[in-house]
C-alpha cells in the first residue's frame, strides 16, 4: 500500500515539474478560483464562467504532502493548483489615459438587399451591420458583437461616435 501512494505521489511530481515557470504559483501570486460545478450546470465560456471574477491572492503554500495545498485571502477553503488560475500582475488592465483606449467609431455600412429568385428581397438585420473604427490610430471593419466585446472589455465609455450617427436614420445603429 505504501508504494502504491509512493508511486502515485511520483507521477503527481513529474506532471508538476511540466508546468511553465510564468504559471507556477507562488506565495502573493494573484488568482482566479475555479467555481463549484455540479452534475446539472454545464460549463459555457459566457453564461457560466469556469473562474470567479473576483481576484484573489495567495498567503499560504502547505508543503507537507503532495500535491500541495494553496491557501487564499478571503477564503477559508484550501485550494490545489488546477483549482487556481494564475493572473498577471497587470490584470485588470488598467487604463493609464482615457483619451488612449478610446475606439472611435466612424461610420456603419448596412450590407445591401438582393432579390431572390421568387422576386422577395431579403431581411435585413440590425447584426449585418458592419462598422469602420479607429482604434490605436488604425482603421478597420467590425461587426456589433466585437463592438459589445470591446464595451464588455474596456468599459461603457470607451466608444466614441463620429456625428454620421446623429442623423435620425442612423440613431438605431448604435450600441
Amino acid at each position: 500500500m505504501d508504494n502504491e501512494y509512493r508511486q502515485h505521489q511520483l507521477m503527481s511530481m513529474e506532471l508538476f515539474s511540466h508546468v511553465k515557470p510564468r504559471d507556477v504559483i507562488t506565495v502573493n501570486s494573484r488568482v482566479k478560483v475555479q467555481k463549484l460545478r455540479s452534475v446539472f450546470r454545464k460549463f459555457q465560456p459566457l453564461h457560466s464562467p469556469l473562474w470567479s471574477e473576483e481576484i484573489y491572492t495567495v498567503t499560504k503554500i502547505d508543503k507537507q504532502k503532495f500535491p500541495f495545498v494553496y491557501e487564499v485571502t478571503g477564503l477559508k477553503k484550501k485550494f490545489y493548483a488546477f483549482q487556481l488560475l494564475k493572473v498577471s500582475e497587470y490584470y485588470p488592465l488598467e487604463r493609464k489615459n482615457s483619451l488612449e483606449t478610446r475606439i472611435l467609431v466612424q461610420k456603419c455600412v448596412v450590407p445591401s438587399r438582393f432579390t431572390l429568385r421568387s422576386g422577395r428581397k431579403t431581411v435585413l438585420n440590425d447584426e449585418n451591420v458592419i462598422y469602420t473604427i479607429l482604434k490605436d490610430n488604425v482603421v478597420s471593419t467590425v461587426d456589433k458583437e466585437e463592438l459589445i466585446r470591446f464595451k464588455r472589455s474596456l468599459g461603457n465609455d470607451v466608444l466614441v461616435y463620429s456625428p454620421f450617427f446623429s442623423e435620425p436614420d442612423n440613431l438605431k445603429f448604435i450600441v
